[in-house]
């Protein structure tokens, strides 16, 4: 499964992720194995 999501700012996307992590690591092994995360940032965007 994929989730995106969009932050305004970095901070932002950083605390969830610490937060999540934290949800993780309370479940993994019960409810789910192995969840990965990745940050990514948008360096340009084209209309076509």
């Amino acid at each position: 499964m994929l989730i995106d999501l969009e932050f305004d700012t970095l901070r932002e996307a950083e605390a969830l992720l610490t937060a999540m992590r934290g949800v993780w690591a309370r479940v993994e092994g019960q409810i789910m194995m192995n969840p990965k995360a990745q940050i990514a940032e948008v360096v340009e965007t084209k209309e076509i």
